[in-house]
């Protein structure tokens, strides 16, 4: 039996991932995503934490679901707002 190739190149996996078209459900989406971008930033865990708190305490008080998406949606409204600028359409649905 021969003994499996343990050299370091073969071990550490590839960080470049191929996205060939022989797999195409890589880049399938939600269709709920289709048309939208993700906007995004890096905080510290207690943010997160604190942001996921309230939206479940508003869920509780308004007795419908308040996600991170409304949250972010509102917050963005809001500084649009703040610097006189207006809101683009795209933020309309989700802060009603």
């Amino acid at each position: 039996m021969k003994k499996p190739d343990t050299s370091l190149e073969n071990l550490i996996p590839s960080r470049i991932a191929s996205r060939t078209t022989d797999q195409p459900e890589l880049r399938r989406r939600q269709p709920s995503r289709a048309k939208t971008v993700m906007i995004a930033g890096h905080f510290d865990a207690d943010v997160s934490f604190a942001v996921h708190e309230l939206c479940g305490k508003l869920t509780r008080q308004k007795g419908q679901r308040v996600t991170v998406q409304q949250a972010l949606a509102e917050s963005l409204a809001d500084w649009f707002t703040k610097h006189g600028a207006t809101p683009p359409e795209g933020l309309d649905s989700f802060t009603s």
